[in-house]
């Protein structure tokens, strides 16, 4: 992949200018969005439903950017390879650089997002500490995942386009049974099963742990999250593989 480095550059800093082209705010966006999904959440959660927990607002906000970042990655990769259909035809363009270029895309507004999260924390009274390096070393099973999942979709959904309407009600969904807007301990013990299948919400439990609770780093967790990813991303480039040779007659 390195060969395509220079190549993978243009395009994902071409697509992040075109992204906010002809938007007033233009990449100010990538602060306000889950910043307004915060306060909304904030306005419910805290407030009209007076769900007590400690530095919510850190705790929301860190789980909307991790999440956000991976339906980003998704939605992105597979309007892009739509969106890219002439770069497709051409024989000598390497497909993949299509989807790895869509989710550093989302990876850029991820860490305008995260800039964003630690003024807050200082604000409030929090300090950067060690614990920082390793929350920058989760986001790397975070990317190799989204990097898979994005990977799998893409590929399925050249061929079949009802997988981007699946994916929109599956996010939703997985909204809800990922704990962003409470913590682990509010699931019912029957549906732990659903948070232990679930890298995302490994991702921002161990985010929160690290960041916001002060906690050591759990190296079981993380080991279990990082193999999730590498099982996924292989999974997925390993089926772009195959159908991404399908492309030109598909698109």
């Amino acid at each position: 992949m390195n060969k395509y480095f220079n190549l993978i550059k243009e395009v994902t800093l071409a697509d992040f200018k075109i992204r906010y082209k002809k938007s007033l705010l233009g990449f100010f966006w990538s602060f306000l969005k889950p910043l307004l999904m915060m306060v909304v959440l904030y306005f419910i959660f805290a407030i009209v439903l007076n769900l007590n927990t400690e530095n919510y607002v850190l705790f929301l906000l860190l789980g909307i950017i991790i999440w956000n970042f991976f339906v980003d990655a998704t939605i992105i990769s597979m309007e892009n390879i739509i969106a890219k259909r002439d770069l497709i035809m051409k024989v000598y363009f390497p497909r993949q650089v299509i989807v790895i270029s869509s989710c550093l895309n989302s990876l850029i507004v991820l860490f305008f997002n995260l800039v964003i999260f630690f003024i807050l924390m200082l604000v409030l009274g929090f300090s950067l500490n060690f614990n920082l390096l390793f929350f920058l070393v989760i986001l790397i099973p975070l990317y190799l995942f989204s990097l898979g999942i994005s990977y799998l979709l893409t590929a399925l959904y050249v061929k079949y386009r009802d997988i981007y309407h699946i994916w929109g009600v599956f996010i939703q969904i997985g909204f809800w049974v990922t704990p962003i807007i409470y913590t682990i301990d509010k699931m019912p013990k029957q549906f732990i099963i659903l948070y232990l299948l679930n890298p995302i919400a490994r991702i921002i439990e161990l985010s929160r742990d690290l960041l916001i609770r002060g906690n050591l780093f759990n190296f079981l967790n993380f080991l279990v999250v990082f193999i999730f990813a590498i099982i996924f991303y292989l999974i997925g480039k390993f089926a772009y593989k195959k159908l991404s040779i399908y492309f030109p007659e598909e698109i």
